[in-house]
């Protein structure tokens, strides 16, 4: 067993590497979009050890702030110190007219990203080993997961997905020793895989107190104390690793919350734009974000006003005038902080109904990872669960349940775009591995 681990480390280490040396051959990329935020906390870090947004002003220190959860900018920031050149790049890409010209001396960050990747696939290759008893299909799901290209990509780009994917399969790691063994080291390594999750995207201190709620509820009910204690200590040490942030936001910005300074208004009123979607335009939106064919089926078959909102280039597309037509009146009649109250008031509980709706179109919008291959992975996966369901097999159930409630979180608060749901690829990944398996059964019995 130990030897196939190995072998099996090796194997991810090895094909990331191979991957890593096509990206160096063919050029880093350019940091853009949400990547330059990230890149404005870290410059702020690693010039004046501040964590804030500045709009690249590094001449002082900037406001300290908490917009974004500080784990992936703290590593930017790492990188940005040790190399003058990753620095002066970072800087150039915020700054420049034409980024594009801007050097990319981003070979050891983007190295150490392709080594948590392969981190994040043997994790995978671990726990499909542990939940299936089966090392055939523990590599077809690795060869399914690669297939979707979305761990190599995401590993030559600048976003916190680099650390969510290697988190998220550690997480799920530990939740199938869990549910297999019960050993008390695998809480707290769920612990701590959910408290690193939360302190690089904030959603994840939601997920991680549903989860706790469930399984305090599911050892209650159950009357097993030593669960209800190990789960207690996944608790604690869950508390324990966000409580320095935490701490740090109350006394630098006198707010107890992981998260703080105006983001999350504006990423709701991403959201509550598309409660502007008319009936027409929300059934459009289950065409147009099929991936791939939906736009052009859309662009073949609907009338233009039913999908032009949705075209991201179009000035008076839904996520074009969010600010202008959401956000920015409300900022002209009541202070930021009341903002995301009158949103919730009006947009969600005042409209439960249509509110759902658009919801409902946006988690469809979400669950598409790696395009074609999401589209198939997803089949196959409701499939395989149902077969297993059928054979009293439920820890693939319970193994995709925090990712659906990550899809739905996404859905409600967010415009929930596929990137934000990339650890489906690791249930899709098992999907198909299990569809490679029964293909490739004949030639290998």
């Amino acid at each position: 067993m130990e030897h196939e681990h190995l072998r099996a480390a090796i194997a991810a280490f090895a094909i990331m590497m191979l991957f890593f040396v096509v990206t160096s051959i063919s050029g880093y990329e350019v940091p853009e979009d949400d990547e330059i935020r990230y890149i404005d906390y870290a410059l702020n870090v690693a010039e004046h050890n501040v964590y804030g947004l500045s709009d690249y002003n590094l001449s002082t220190p900037a406001e300290p702030g908490s917009a974004n959860a500080p784990l992936y900018p703290a590593f930017l920031s790492l990188m940005a110190k040790l190399s003058p050149a990753v620095f002066d790049a970072f800087y150039c890409a915020g700054t420049a007219e034409d980024p594009s010209a801007c050097p990319t001396p981003y070979g050891t960050l983007i190295a150490i990203q392709h080594i948590l990747a392969a981190l994040g696939l043997f994790f995978i290759w671990c726990w499909v080993r542990t939940a299936f008893d089966s090392s055939r299909l523990a590599w077809l799901t690795m060869l399914g997961v690669i297939l979707s290209g979305e761990v190599q990509d995401m590993a030559a780009r600048y976003l916190t997905e680099n650390f969510v994917l290697v988190f998220f399969f550690a997480f799920q790691l530990a939740l199938v020793k869990v549910l297999k063994t019960g050993a008390p080291k695998w809480w707290v390594t769920a612990g701590v895989a959910l408290a690193l999750l939360t302190l690089t995207r904030p959603e994840y201190l939601y997920i991680a107190l549903g989860l706790g709620v469930v399984a305090l509820a599911i050892a209650g009910w159950r009357r097993n104390t030593l669960a209800l204690k190990h789960a207690a200590l996944a608790a604690v040490t869950f508390f324990l690793l966000i409580s320095p942030w935490s701490i740090r936001n109350k006394v630098q910005l006198d707010e107890w919350s992981l998260t703080a300074g105006g983001y999350a208004e504006a990423i709701l009123a991403y959201r509550l734009t598309f409660n502007r979607m008319d009936l027409a335009e929300w059934g459009a939106s289950f065409v147009y974000w099929t991936p791939d064919i939906g736009d052009k089926i859309a662009e073949s078959l609907l009338p233009p006003e039913s999908y032009e909102r949705f075209v991201s280039k179009n000035p008076n597309s839904f996520r074009s005038t969010a600010i202008t037509e959401v956000l920015d009146p409300l900022l002209a009649q009541m202070p930021r902080e009341e903002v995301a109250g009158h949103l919730l008031a009006t947009e969600v509980f005042g409209r439960p109904v249509w509110f759902a709706a658009t919801t409902a179109a946006l988690f469809y919008r979400g669950i598409f990872v790696g395009k074609y291959w999401g589209i198939i992975g997803l089949i196959a996966y409701l499939i395989l669960l149902v077969r297993l369901w059928r054979k009293g097999d439920l820890t693939l159930l319970w193994v995709s349940l925090p990712i659906w409630a990550l899809v739905g979180l996404h859905a409600l608060v967010s415009a929930n775009v596929p990137r934000y749901n990339l650890p489906l690829i690791s249930i899709y990944g098992v999907a198909w591995g299990w569809m490679l398996q029964n293909i490739l059964r004949r030639w290998w019995p």
